[in-house]
């Protein structure tokens, strides 16, 4: 947020704020959709409260009833929701398990409702009917993995490196041996199917050898 030098509303009554930027910014306005510029109604806190995600206000279906730390979140139906008769529970609770097969383990004993993530070694068999009582649902977009790069420091501050690297990677590989094939390769945020998703050139993956353009020594580094 370098590039950012203040705000100001455009008027005593509007809802317009015009911000004001030092050069241009890409990606300035994905950053105000980020969780820490949520804005938060004036009067929606109670009084003393210091810290709003202790007390998380919204204007949803649900709405915050209590937070076990490590333990569970639970929202209650919001009465004033809206949209008539909707939602249709007046109450969601969402445990956290962070060990895939206990996960696994509880929805099978009935203990949860559904869970995301279901571990990629059970996958086939829910999809193939082994495991009764328990469907899969595929999350096209549920995820997303990547590699970054400190471009700050050395040695990735050199865009050939990057490149090279970038070039090595077997991303088909990638997705078979970390997520058992569930998945589709990417060279950019948003897979195919998606609204932002935009058609780049197919690129061949560098072949033991190849270095042409890297600095010297990279060969061995981007391919091992």
């Amino acid at each position: 947020m370098g590039a950012y030098t203040g705000a100001a509303t455009l008027g005593v009554f509007t809802k317009i704020i015009e911000f004001t930027l030092r050069e241009p910014n890409a990606v300035f306005l994905p950053y105000l959709a980020l969780r820490a510029f949520a804005v938060v109604p004036k009067g929606s806190v109670s009084s003393g409260t210091d810290r709003v995600d202790t007390f998380p206000p919204g204007t949803g279906p649900f709405v915050f009833k209590e937070w076990r730390k490590l333990g569970h979140v639970t929202f209650a139906r919001n009465k004033d929701y809206w949209q008539k008769d909707i939602p249709y529970l007046d109450e969601v609770m969402v445990k956290v398990a962070e060990e895939p097969s206990v996960r696994f383990t509880a929805l099978r004993a009935g203990d949860l409702d559904m869970i995301e993530r279901t571990p990629y070694a059970h996958v086939a068999n829910v999809q193939n009917g082994s495991v009764r009582g328990v469907k899969a649902t595929p999350a096209s977009f549920g995820g997303f993995r990547r590699i970054i790069f400190n471009v700050v420091e050395a040695p990735f501050n050199n865009p050939k490196l990057r490149q090279a690297v970038a070039h090595a990677i077997d991303r088909k590989q990638f997705v078979q041996g970390g997520f058992w094939g569930y998945g589709h390769p990417t060279q950019q945020r948003f897979p195919q199917g998606t609204p932002w998703h935009f058609k780049l050139p197919e690129r061949e993956r560098a072949q033991p050898g190849d270095g042409e353009g890297a600095p010297q020594g990279s060969r061995r580094r981007a391919g091992s």
